[in-house]
């Protein structure tokens, strides 16, 4: 099916650029943190997310668009936990505090560990954005 459509089909793990959508973990804790509020995560702190910026995003469809491939490509960041999350956004924002909270995390054990090797190896794309810059430029 896939080679009768001729496309390049895209992945994408969790974007994060703006504007975000407030019911997703990234924005509650951003909005906690910059209003000084303490950062509750669930469960063991361990569930993974793989958020990859929104700019580095549109750089791979630039260098798609240069060169389309039909195929099926992950597009990713390295993962991170909702413990090293929170810590990060506290710390890029200035404010606020992290706990574990008691509440369990109905997601827990998730892990977001995504290949790019074929998007690399195809388009020399890889992101560039760090975390805590992502962090950054959405919270500002």
């Amino acid at each position: 099916l896939f080679k009768e459509l001729d496309a390049t089909i895209l992945r994408l793990s969790a974007p994060i650029g703006l504007p975000l959508i407030k019911r997703l973990v990234l924005s509650r804790f951003i909005e906690f943190a910059k209003t000084n509020k303490t950062l509750e995560v669930w469960g063991s702190g361990l569930r993974e997310q793989s958020f990859v910026d929104t700019r580095d995003i549109a750089f791979a469809i630039l260098k798609i668009l240069k060169k389309p491939v039909s195929g099926i490509y992950n597009l990713a960041a390295p993962s991170v936990s909702m413990m090293e999350l929170a810590n990060s956004i506290v710390k890029v924002v200035g404010k606020g505090n992290v706990t574990k909270g008691h509440q369990s995390d109905p997601l827990e054990g998730e892990t977001a560990r995504y290949s790019i090797e074929k998007i690399y190896n195809t388009f020399d794309w890889k992101p560039m954005t760090p975390l805590n810059d992502s962090i950054k430029w959405v919270a500002e």
